[in-house]
């Protein structure tokens, strides 16, 4: 398979978006070696849901411009079983891998985990 990239959704002066049920939902069953890549901009959060046993995500951290990286170096996060969890903002200047995207991967691929991708400043 191929890598992963993200269509952000876009917060709305309504507040309501399905993102479960929507178009920009990505299932965490990735094939191994493959990645996710949510493009950032400081203010996109990852929202994650899962139905099943849920995998843990590792996120891959970038040097800022001092040298320096997130601690710890991957993070690790693992969401709850049957909970929606939000991770994030995320800084670009540790975060953002050259392309301008956030870099992560579920440790295990599980089709139940879902991923979606939202933008949480200046509703249109």
């Amino acid at each position: 398979m191929a890598d992963i990239t993200f269509t952000v959704n876009e917060g709305t002066k309504a507040g309501f978006m399905d993102l479960v049920a929507g178009p920009n939902m990505r299932d965490g069953n990735a094939p191994a070696g493959d990645n996710f890549y949510m493009p950032n901009d400081g203010k996109v959060i990852l929202l994650v849901t899962s139905t099943a046993a849920t995998s843990a995500i590792n996120f891959v951290p970038v040097l800022d411009k001092f040298g320096r990286t997130s601690t710890p170096s991957p993070w690790v996060v693992t969401p709850t079983t049957l909970k929606l969890c939000v991770i994030g903002p995320f800084n670009p200047e540790i975060w953002n891998q050259p392309n301008g995207c956030v870099q992560f991967k579920g440790a295990a691929p599980v089709a139940t985990d879902h991923y979606v991708a939202v933008r949480v400043g200046n509703p249109t």
